[in-house]
């Protein structure tokens, strides 16, 4: 079992109705093997009495340099564009299902209040899985929804993005956009947090701010460069080398040879 997305949430509790990984063991216990992409989901794991013996850490295959070099070559080949006003600040805000312990109403207002400031263009994407607007207030505002472009090349158009809780921030931070985490939006502890490789904001005079700085300088990063390398190196390379997908090869092949013998 080789998981895609990766949860970088850091609290036990991270929806409204269940635990982070629940009954894993009743999920995942009749797999041989379970890869993981970093130390701190392994941990999780076995505190969930999950077998450490059938865990494996090798990084992300999803965020891993090789195939995101190949993903973006055939992902990115169109010349569409996806904001109608090149002069303004381009926002892509990546809504999320609110029972992840997100403020719907914060969200909301905030988002739509966001969405007024002269000089700023927004495009809602909605969560990928469900591929829907989960708030009826932002489905009422005039802000642009994409849930057919894929989010890879909304983010790659936009000068900044926000958000709470997913890995595609990864994407984010790893392609130098801007990357904006208003942790009052939900009641999540997030790695790229405590790692400070995000802009995080406590409140909307923090996310207003930052917003106006971007469209005075939209370079402007407060968290350094080596604070993302950290990330990706704990997290997308599983704290090993760079060759992701040459460490799950060599892992695939002498599973298959050990069962062999």
């Amino acid at each position: 079992a080789v998981p895609h997305g990766l949860n970088l949430s850091l609290n036990d509790k991270w929806t409204e109705s269940s635990d982070k990984y629940g009954k894993f063991d009743q999920l995942l216990g009749h797999f041989d093997k379970v890869v993981l992409p970093y130390e701190g989901q392994r941990d999780w794991y076995i505190k969930n009495n999950f077998p450490r013996e059938k865990l494996k850490v090798i990084g992300s295959t999803r965020y891993s340099s090789e195939w995101m070099s190949v993903y973006r070559s055939f992902s990115l080949d169109d010349e569409i564009k996806y904001f109608s006003d090149v002069s303004s600040l381009k926002i892509v805000f990546m809504e999320y299902p609110y029972n992840y312990r997100i403020n719907e109403k914060i969200v909301s207002e905030d988002i739509r209040l966001l969405s007024e400031i002269d000089g700023v263009e927004m495009i809602i994407k909605p969560h990928t899985r469900n591929n829907k607007v989960y708030s009826e207030k932002l489905l009422d505002s005039r802000i642009k929804i994409d849930n057919q472009t894929p989010s890879i090349k909304l983010i790659a158009q936009a000068d900044v993005v926000i958000g709470t809780t997913s890995s595609i921030f990864l994407d984010v931070l790893l392609n130098d956009i801007a990357f904006i985490y208003p942790k009052y939006f939900h009641e999540n502890i997030m790695l790229y947090e405590t790692m400070e490789a995000c802009w995080a904001v406590e409140d909307w005079s923090q996310l207003k701010s930052a917003i106006k700085k971007l469209k005075l300088d939209p370079s402007y990063r407060p968290y350094k460069a080596e604070n993302i390398n950290k990330l990706k190196r704990y997290v997308v390379d599983g704290s090993g080398d760079k060759n992701v997908l040459g460490r799950y090869t060599r892992f695939i092949q002498q599973t298959i040879d050990q069962a062999k013998t």
